[in-house]
């Protein structure tokens, strides 16, 4: 092994067309929360909705549960186990007898991809072969799933080497769930002319990229229609677009991870080791973080401005260095892509096996607590809408006071889920181990979790303070009627004491002396009770115009109803 000086000078950058690559692989990370395409639905839907999605995985006959979580998906996970701190190992991997936060399933039936690209509109399109490694669900209690397919690139029709180009286009391309935009002439931009699983017939083919549109833009739903490979690999869990009751959060593009190991000709010379990643261009730097596909110019955006991002975007402590042997690794978090770029023997070996176990779990607790965060902003919206709706309905006739009880149970049965969530689910440190730490800090921050997570927590704080005011408000309107009760009571008792004092009934009393009838009597002491009850309470309990108006209707019936029986009793 050669000792290099540290005055070695970096090699020229290299076109990416022109820089080999050796090992190349994709690891997607399908984002899906439980949703409905009717907005109102009742605290426990979810739950409820969650074992029939279960139920159906098993019944398709493609799903198998593992049971073993640590040794998945090769039997080698222990590494990863002790990587993490004992309550996110509780969280990673659920002991046989405890389901914990989800329930894993895979599919081993798929075992080949492969996708069509278009170079550009006007140069022939290339094949690229994939081998599926790695098709699981994450099922989890709180009403997220996470869909993870591995792929392997295997080769390509023409028979021609990888290039980094090659690897931009498809990181690109691949990881499109829809086609988003055309050409001025009609072409499909920037997504793979044609995808088949099992060399099967073409899920999705060119003549389908016009009809897989977001169907929001028909005006059936605001929900995307994605791909047919996608659907396939998901079944029989469909989306909302679909019928299903699972939403995509994402845009038009799956998060992805991407290994991608660079030729180096002499893995024994740690010269070649590190310029293997030297004569990456600092603009390609960037189009591999942001997964863009390859480009003519030096940079992707102004190099001026993406600059400023580089010590967020990339995490160095394995990058090429003269005094520090053959390290030869950098990576990459660009939020919706992570990239581990690097060369020989120790990528190979070690990062390789990294790359497929700790990053990827890193990956999925980071974009699990992203999905999560999106659900629960996603619910407090529904509810407010839904709620709204309710009070139009209600001021035009409509059941009185069903939004205020929909909406006090959809926010507190949100608020019951979200500290679940926080209280078992959130981890913002998983691993005492430096490079772990801070990889997972890179993660949290590339995704803005803690921002997301504030904003989210603000937004359900915000309504569960309305409920609890609405709830207060009823506690003390309940209040005020008992004490119009207590008062009416305790005045008609006061009134009857007066008359039972033989001042006005009884043997002596003044209706006594005029000869009155006991029947005449009744009459006049109910009339005096009322009359006095309903003035004393009016004066005690102050109310609106409209109360003051149903308070009089109600008291000028009951004099009436007295009179009418004092004039039979006195007839």
């Amino acid at each position: 092994m050669t000792m290099d000086s540290p005055q070695d000078a970096a090699p020229a950058p290299k076109p990416a067309r022109d820089i080999g690559v050796a090992d190349f692989r994709l690891l997607f990370q399908l984002p899906l929360f439980l949703d409905s395409r009717d907005a109102k639905v009742a605290p426990g839907w979810i739950a409820t909705t969650r074992e029939r999605e279960r139920a159906k995985l098993m019944k398709s006959g493609l799903w198998t549960e593992v049971t073993d979580p640590p040794r998945y998906p090769d039997g080698t996970g222990f590494g990863a186990f002790v990587y993490f701190h004992d309550f996110v190992q509780q969280f990673l991997f659920p002991r046989k007898d405890d389901r914990g936060a989800f329930t894993l399933y895979q599919r081993t039936d798929l075992k080949h991809l492969s996708a069509m690209f278009f170079v550009a509109p006007k140069i022939p399109q290339a094949r690229h072969d994939f081998a599926i490694d790695r098709l699981s669900l994450h099922l989890f209690e709180i009403g997220v799933a996470i869909l993870t397919l591995e792929l392997r690139w295997t080769g390509q029709d023409s028979g021609d080497a990888l290039t980094l180009a090659d690897t931009q286009r498809i990181t690109d391309h691949l990881r499109r769930s829809y086609t988003s935009f055309f050409t001025e002439d009609g072409f499909a931009a920037r997504v793979p002319t044609g995808v088949t699983l099992n060399e099967e017939p073409p899920t999705y083919s060119p003549d389908m990229a016009k009809t897989v549109l977001p169907a929001f833009a028909t005006g059936d739903v605001r929900d995307p229609r994605v791909f047919g490979h996608w659907t396939r690999m998901m079944a029989p869990l469909t989306l909302l677009a679909d019928g299903g009751p699972w939403r995509d959060p994402s845009d038009e593009r799956f998060p992805v991870n991407s290994y991608v190991r660079l030729v180096c000709e002499d893995e024994a010379s740690d010269a070649a080791v590190r310029d293997a990643l030297r004569v990456v261009s600092d603009g390609d730097w960037f189009r591999i973080a942001d997964a863009e596909e390859p480009g003519e110019n030096a940079y992707p955006y102004n190099p001026d401005f993406i600059r400023t991002q580089a010590p967020h975007i990339f995490y160095d402590r394995f990058f090429p260095h003269p005094e520090a042997g053959n390290y030869a690794t950098r990576y990459a978090f660009g939020g919706q892509h992570f990239a581990a770029v690097g060369a020989g023997k120790f990528f190979r070996e070690t990062i390789s096996e990294h790359w497929r176990h700790h990053y990827a779990l890193l990956s999925l607790i980071a974009r699990f607590e992203m999905t999560v965060l999106l659900m629960i902003s996603s619910q407090i919206s529904n509810t407010v809408a839904v709620t709204d709706r309710l009070r139009r309905t209600e001021s035009q006739g409509g059941p009185a006071n069903a939004s205020a009880e929909y909406f006090e149970a959809g926010i507190l049965d949100i608020q019951r889920r979200f500290l679940k969530f926080v209280h078992r689910f959130r981890f913002t440190g998983v691993s005492s181990q430096t490079q772990g730490a801070e990889m997972y800090a890179r993660w949290r921050d590339s995704l803005r979790l803690d921002a997301v997570y504030t904003d989210v927590r603000e937004e359900l704080a915000s309504a569960t303070s309305l409920v609890m005011s609405d709830q207060q408000t009823a506690e003390a309107r309940a209040a005020t009627n008992l004490a119009r009760v207590a008062t009416l009571g305790v005045v008609g008792g006061l009134i009857v004491g007066v008359m039972g004092a033989n001042l006005f009934v009884g043997q002596g009393g003044a209706m006594d002396a005029l000869a009155w009838s006991e029947p005449r009597q009744f009459g006049v002491i109910s009339a005096m009770v009322l009359a006095g009850s309903g003035v004393v309470a009016r004066l005690a309990l102050k109310e609106g115009r409209d109360g003051f108006s149903r308070f009089l209707g109600l008291w000028l019936f009951g004099l009436a109803a007295v009179a009418a029986v004092f004039a039979a009793l006195s007839g």
